[in-house]
């Protein structure tokens, strides 16, 4: 069922019980609930809540890459706070994940069988995130 202009959609014609729902917008994460449908029908408010895809914390401030643009090994520098690296397409496909076990302040990412191309190097660590964008070329 779709939302009408004012966020509203109605049903017809079910059985009075309880039925799970979920609501799904682009930007927001799904909501999900139950509704118990009486005689004189039921009304159920749904709020959503945005959804956050990354966030610049200032315990990440200091993270960088280089080369950039690279070619084959990507080095990215000032990590100690940080557990886990991933590359990520631009339609986020996770490409590539590293580790960052021992808190070393420098480490490599292979880049061999990625095509040209922008990219997105997350950062995580201490319970925050960071995105930096870098290019891929050969």
């Amino acid at each position: 069922q779709v939302t009408d202009a004012a966020g509203k959609a109605s049903f017809a014609g079910l059985s009075l019980q309880s039925y799970t729902y979920t609501v799904s917008k682009a930007g927001y994460d799904d909501a999900t609930g139950t509704v118990a449908l009486a005689a004189e029908g039921a009304l159920e408010k749904v709020t959503m809540r945005k959804l956050v895809t990354a966030v610049l914390a200032s315990s990440l401030p200091y993270v960088a890459v280089r080369p950039n643009p690279a070619k084959s090994t990507l080095f990215v520098e000032n990590v100690e706070g940080v557990q886990r690296l991933r590359v990520v397409s631009l339609r986020g496909e996770e490409l590539r994940l590293r580790l960052n076990k021992d808190r070393e302040r420098v480490v490599s990412i292979l880049l061999d069988g990625l095509s040209e191309g922008m990219y997105l190097l997350v950062v995580e660590g201490e319970g925050a995130r960071r995105v930096i964008p870098f290019v891929v070329v050969r």
